[in-house]
């Protein structure tokens, strides 16, 4: 058994079986134990959208430090197939292939086999068995008495053969006894709904769709105790629909959904904009067109969230790239929607929804204030008629088509975004090394993607190779001179997405007119930061 005490690691393990083998439990209950440890940690759930069939898989990473990407290729995987266990272990001896046996009872009950594989893992990495039986008991429940008896047994089951089978590939992951630093254990749908109380939301209204419902389900628990109201429509038009009446009242106001979601919304997207209402609509993405694939990601929806609609209407695009920015982009989301008065679009994806990761404990950011002055929101109130209308108006809000105040009106909305694209450093991430004007290769990409890509970046330098790095948050409007300062380090470009067609670049390209080479993605699964450093290194060769 190797003690890990006072030196770094990082373990990439991957738990998998049936749907409906508990493993996603049995790796919630791991990272639980992990940050109860002191350690750092993510999970990504990867699973079928049908209820029990396919294979379901978690992917853990562990480690002494923070997380810098959270799809790596796995050195451990413990697999339930068919009545067998297996255990690869890449670390030892290049590939060790290790097959178990099983309790009987496992046969019968297949719920308990993600208890099983815990305790194999818990052993492998040297885990107090206690603590994590804990965890796992607050996991499962006590409702069915019987069913918890039988997954604490086949646990210990677990643990116990590991013990015999397994000595020599051990790890004894120590405990932090010192934490300055208190940690939570969230994922990225859930960062978002604490953000958006945070950042003084106080109305929410959506339509359930995955990946995007647990943010209703999250603020509809944190709402009420801000007196805030949340809110479930009979579809999504309706949701934005609600949103703007709340906006027109003063409220800070938010909707959430995925790509079928927002293809309703676009309507009422296009009404923010005319009536210049701020509203905040989170789009989890998933892989499609229609329903496609709906428990895996895609970066798929960027050309409807930027361009979708009739006519032209205003309209802001940012992305997170990891869970924590989820809290602190939504954030800023609202004081973009507030400071521009127009829709502004957060890009999430499904993999963001799925992945938790132990996060330190978010600065409390609180502001209630609504967008409208007192003044104005008296007048809401008065006799006199407040005209607030989807119809082009002129400057009093008076609907009107004659030529003068339609030009002057286009004019105006369309010309009062570029402020932020001058005044957005915060929203875009240059990666460029000290001394260097002339790289071999620059790199663009954005959201979860982005995090994985800065990974291969770092390997990739670390072998010597001289490589820029671009990583905005702020999608669109596109930020024209940021991407043409860009090309003067190097004029081979290359954009790493999830999605078919490369649209990023695309956006790019049409408002700058510079050649971006593509890479992506559409599978359905995340990059890992392998395969970004395989097609970035065919670029170099």
């Amino acid at each position: 058994m190797r003690d890990l005490k006072n030196t770094e690691f990082l373990f990439v393990i991957e738990i998998n079986g049936e749907a409906g083998d508990g493993i996603l439990t049995s790796g919630e209950t791991l990272l639980n134990s992990v940050g109860m440890l002191g350690h750092h940690g993510s999970i990504h759930k990867s699973f079928p959208s049908n209820v029990r069939e396919g294979r379901c898989s978690v992917l853990v990473k562990i480690s002494s430090q923070p997380v810098s990407s959270y799809f790596s290729e796995p050195e451990f995987i413990v697999s339930f197939k068919g009545q067998k266990v297996t255990l690869i272990n890449k670390r030892k001896n290049n590939e060790n292939y290790v097959q178990l046996k099983i309790p009987q009872i496992l046969r019968k009950v297949s719920i308990l086999k993600g208890s099983y594989l815990l305790g194999i893992v818990g052993k492998v990495l040297g885990m107090p068995s206690e603590l994590m039986l804990k965890v796992l008991m607050d996991n499962v429940g006590n409702k069915d008495k019987n069913l918890t008896y039988l997954n604490r047994d086949v646990f210990f089951d677990g643990y116990n053969c590991a013990s015999k089978e397994m000595q020599s590939t051990t790890f004894l992951l120590p405990v932090v006894e010192d934490l300055n630093q208190k940690r939570i254990i969230i994922d990225g749908n859930e960062a978002i709904a604490m953000g958006a109380v945070s950042a003084g939301c106080r109305f929410f209204s959506s339509y359930p769709i995955t990946p995007a419902t647990t943010i209703g389900d999250y603020i509809s628990t944190y709402l009420p105790q801000f007196d805030g109201i949340s809110h479930q429509a009979e579809d999504e038009i309706s949701a934005l629909g609600a949103v703007m009446g709340a906006s027109f009242n003063g409220t800070r106001a938010m909707t959430a959904t995925s790509g079928p979601g927002l293809s309703l919304m676009q309507e009422f997207l296009g009404y923010s904009s005319m009536t210049e209402l701020p509203a905040v609509i989170v789009d989890v993405q998933r892989s499609g067109p229609s329903t496609g694939m709906p428990t895996k990601t895609s970066q798929g929806d960027l050309f409807a969230a930027a361009l979708g609609g009739h006519g032209e209407g205003e309209r802001i695009v940012i992305s997170p790239q990891k869970v924590e920015e989820c809290f602190y982009l939504t954030i800023d989301a609202f004081a973009l929607a507030q400071k521009y008065r127009c829709p502004v679009i957060l890009l999430s994806d499904s993999s963001l929804a799925y992945t938790r990761e132990t996060i330190n404990y978010p600065k409390t950011v609180t502001n209630t204030d609504n967008h409208l002055s007192n003044a104005e929101m008296t007048s809401r109130k008065s006799p006199v008629t407040q005209r607030v209308t989807g119809i082009e108006h002129d400057s009093s809000n008076f609907p009107t088509s004659e030529e003068q105040s339609r030009v002057q009106q286009m004019k105006r909305r369309s010309s009062k975004l570029i402020p932020l694209t001058q005044n957005c450093s915060k929203l875009m991430e240059w990666d460029l090394e000290d001394g260097i004007n002339d790289y071999q290769l620059s790199v663009i990409s954005w959201g979860l993607t982005a995090f994985t890509t800065k990974e291969a970046i770092a390997k990739l330098r670390s072998e010597g190779y001289q490589i820029a790095g671009l990583f905005p948050r702020l999608l669109y409007p596109i930020n024209r001179e940021a991407f043409q300062h860009f090309s003067e380090y190097c004029n081979r470009i290359v954009s790493v997405e999830q999605n078919q067609t490369g649209q990023f670049a695309k956006l790019i390209m049409m408002e700058t007119g510079q050649k971006i080479l593509t890479t992506c993605k559409n599978s359905g699964d995340p990059w890992t930061t392998e395969q970004v450093t395989g097609v970035l290194e065919n670029y170099l060769k």
